[in-house]
Formats: structure tokens, C-alpha cells, sequence
């Protein structure tokens, strides 16, 4: 680019008043340096002499650890982000670490890119530089670290947790008075993770309980069933989860409507939204109804769930209220592969079944997955895998002429539980 810098242009900088106005007045200066050199097609020799400093002093500025930040902004000699915009990135960053959804560095820089853009109307990119500067200054309250994802997670309980879960089931079981009312709550997916059994670094929140974790991204238009299972071998009305917020014009002309609940969130997964759907239109209208057939509107009603944060938000405790009398035991934390009834049998069942199933009908691609989802799931959920799940769990069921008289604990699967978590090495 030929364009004539015809005569030298003097920057004008505040008077300096301490240090800190002379640091920012170096910045500035650096800045606009860069862009005299480059925009008025002198080298940068030439713009520093015409203003009176040195290149040796120029990069000995632009080296300064303590003030590159305010270099990278050459409009403004100021920070990318306000503190107020870098503290509602990091209370973003602590959020997903507590959803058990952790950003990675290339997502922080996106979002921060997108509260630039917001406040200036300009388009800046955020570098790495600006990453590692970004947690440097804030090294007290984040930080990056390798992580596997929550689907192939598999950490340790301890053998108090067991013992206090093995009480609280068997506290449940000698109040119960039907089986259709001890109901346990899980959700699976279906849908291919490309990061399966893979790790990444993710940014977590140093003063966050929980452990971190990330979750592997899937194809497009993951599904998930919110299942409902009963200790009678019944299930509860299948609810369907994906990222499409509407459905295709040719849903309506399956036998899905009435026979499944569908809704949306933005990855597919279970949220605190899907959580309390589920309760009020599937759980709240199960247990009314045995009740209403029992005769008892104060049966006792037992939901065994895993500590999904959405599962026991404050939303979803507002509308177990409703349900009352309602006992919630908490699966101990980690033990789902083990613990969980709907994970043990019914879903793997499902899920090969799903592989096969032929639909033999002109959809979309969305609903004929749906279809998919909803066949798998009738042609497994039978009383036979239902009540083999909940036996895999350490239910033993005492059975004559084909009903079921009495559930119990089943000593001996809790003693391997106790004995597993026993020979687990904790860090």
C-alpha cells in the first residue's frame, strides 16, 4: 500500500499524574506507533523517531508482561473486557463447572469475543496471549486442567455411602404400601459421542465442591429418555429430549402424540427445565392415579435418583412438595454403574434394540429417530427386564403365582458393594 505520510503527526498524552497515567501513556504510545508504522506505510524506526523515543524503549514496552493487555486494545490503550464483563465470565465458567458441563479455553474466548461485541459493535478476536493473561489474573479462582467426560467418568464411593443408601432403601421398602409407588428416575441417550472415552483441558472454578467434568458433544439431534421404572415391573410415560424446539409437520401422523412427551433443550440433555416437566407431567400424574386406585391419598411415593444437579434444584424440591408424601433417596455419588436400576439392564437392552429397529414408513430423518426411540423402548420395557434391572440393583423379589408378595434387600449384592468401594483407592 503507496500512501505518502506527508508530514509527522505528534501524539498528544494526557499529562502524566503518578505512575500509573506514565505506564498508560507508554501504552498508548506503543499502540499507535504500530499503527502509524503500518497504516501510513513508514517503518517503525521512522514513526518512533518522529516521535521522539527509541525502538529499543518501544519494545522494551511492548515486552512488559504488566502492560501487554492494555496493548492489545490500541483504540482505547485499555483492557479487552471491563471487570464487570470479566466477572460474568467467570461466574459463566463457574455455572457450567456446576452443571458438570465445563467450558474449554476456545469456548471463554468465544464468549468473551461475544461481550466485546456486544458493548463496542466490533468484531475482535481474543488470542491466546489474552487466555493466559486471563487466568493469570484471576489464578486465584480458576483454573485449567485435564478432565474426562461425565459419560465415561467412573469415580470412587466409600462404604459409608453404601450403608447409609442400604438404610434408607430399606426404610423405603418397610413403608411402601405398593410398588408402583417405589420409582426410579434416570435418563440415557442415544446418539453417537465423537469424544467418546476421550479428555481435554477444560477451565474449572477452584473454590467449586464439585468435581469437574465436560461433556462429550453428539450428533446432531441428540435424543434422550427421561425414564420412570417401577419396582412392579411398569414403566412411566416415556418423556423424549433433543435440541429441535419444533417438530416436523409429519409427527402428527405417527402414533407418537399421546403415547410420549417431548421437549427441548439446547444440548439434549437433562436441564432443571426438562427436571421439573418430567415431575409435574409424568411423575405428579403416576402417583395420583395409584393412589386414587389405592384409595390413599397419603400413600407413600419413593423416587431413587442419581445427584444430577437438576434433579434437586430448588424448582424441582418446589414441585416434590406437591407430591408429598414423598421419600427421595439419592443414589450414593459415582455409584450409578452399579446403584442404578435403569442403568444396570434396561437401557443396554434398549439401546441394542434400537439398533435394529426398521420403521418402514416415509419420514423426516427427526421424527424417524423418534419412532426409532419410542419402538426400542416398548419392546424392552417389559416387566421381565424392568424387574431384572431392579434385581441387578440388590432388590430381591420374593414372587408366587406370578405376583410379587415381598421385596427386600438383597444381602449379599450390598456386601460386594461394601467390599468394591472397601478396595477402591481413594486420592
Amino acid at each position: 500500500m503507496n500512501v505518502r505520510f506527508i508530514e509527522p503527526i505528534k501524539l498528544k498524552l494526557p499529562e502524566p499524574i503518578g505512575d500509573g497515567q506514565i505506564e498508560r501513556n507508554k501504552v498508548i504510545l506503543c499502540s499507535k506507533l504500530k499503527k502509524i508504522a503500518l497504516r501510513r506505510n513508514k517503518t517503525l524506526a521512522e514513526a518512533c523517531k518522529e516521535q521522539g523515543i527509541s525502538t529499543k524503549t518501544f519494545y522494551k514496552y511492548v515486552k512488559d508482561d504488566e502492560i501487554q493487555e492494555l496493548i492489545i486494545d490500541g483504540r482505547t490503550g485499555c483492557p479487552l473486557l471491563t471487570k464487570e464483563e470479566e466477572e460474568m465470565l467467570i461466574q459463566k465458567i463457574e455455572k457450567h463447572h456446576v452443571s458438570l458441563d465445563c467450558l474449554d479455553g476456545k469456548e471463554v474466548r468465544r464468549r468473551a469475543s461475544e461481550m466485546y461485541l456486544a458493548r463496542t459493535h466490533e468484531t475482535k478476536e481474543f488470542t491466546r496471549q489474552w487466555w493466559h493473561r486471563f487466568l493469570s489474573r484471576h489464578s486465584e479462582r480458576i483454573a485449567v486442567g485435564r478432565v474426562c467426560s461425565l459419560d465415561d467418568s467412573r469415580l470412587t464411593f466409600t462404604e459409608g455411602q453404601i450403608v447409609e443408601y442400604q438404610a434408607k432403601i430399606e426404610e423405603a421398602l418397610s413403608q411402601i404400601c405398593d410398588y408402583r409407588l417405589l420409582i426410579n428416575m434416570d435418563e440415557t441417550g442415544f446418539g453417537r459421542r465423537m469424544l467418546h472415552k476421550k479428555s481435554k483441558k477444560i477451565v474449572f472454578s477452584k473454590k467449586c465442591p464439585t468435581e469437574p467434568f465436560w461433556r462429550a458433544p453428539s450428533e446432531m439431534h441428540h435424543v434422550s429418555w427421561v425414564c420412570g421404572i417401577t419396582a412392579s415391573g411398569s414403566i412411566l410415560k416415556p418423556l423424549l429430549v433433543s435440541t429441535r424446539k419444533t417438530l416436523d409437520p409429519d409427527f402428527d401422523s405417527t402414533l407418537l402424540p399421546g403415547n410420549i412427551i417431548y421437549s427441548y433443550s439446547k444440548k439434549g440433555y437433562m436441564t432443571n427445565t426438562v427436571m421439573v416437566q418430567w415431575i409435574q407431567e409424568v411423575l405428579q400424574p403416576h402417583v395420583a392415579l395409584v393412589r386414587q386406585q389405592l384409595n390413599q391419598p397419603k400413600a407413600l411415593a419413593v423416587l431413587i435418583i442419581d445427584g444430577h444437579p437438576s434433579h434437586l434444584s430448588d424448582v424441582a424440591q418446589i414441585e416434590f412438595t406437591k407430591i408429598a408424601p414423598l421419600m427421595i433417596i439419592p443414589l450414593p455419588a459415582h455409584s450409578s454403574h452399579l446403584t442404578q436400576p435403569a442403568d444396570l439392564v434396561l437401557f443396554s437392552v434398549t439401546k441394542g434394540r434400537f439398533k435394529n429397529v426398521i420403521i418402514n414408513e416415509e419420514l423426516s430423518p427427526f421424527t424417524m429417530k423418534l419412532c426409532k426411540v419410542y419402538r426400542a423402548i416398548l419392546s424392552s420395557a417389559d416387566p421381565f427386564n424392568i424387574i431384572a434391572s431392579f434385581k441387578r440393583a440388590g432388590f430381591k423379589y420374593h414372587l408366587s403365582q406370578g405376583r410379587i408378595v415381598r421385596i427386600e434387600i438383597h444381602a449379599e449384592t450390598f456386601e460386594k458393594l461394601r467390599e468394591t468401594a472397601r478396595n477402591m483407592k481413594i486420592e
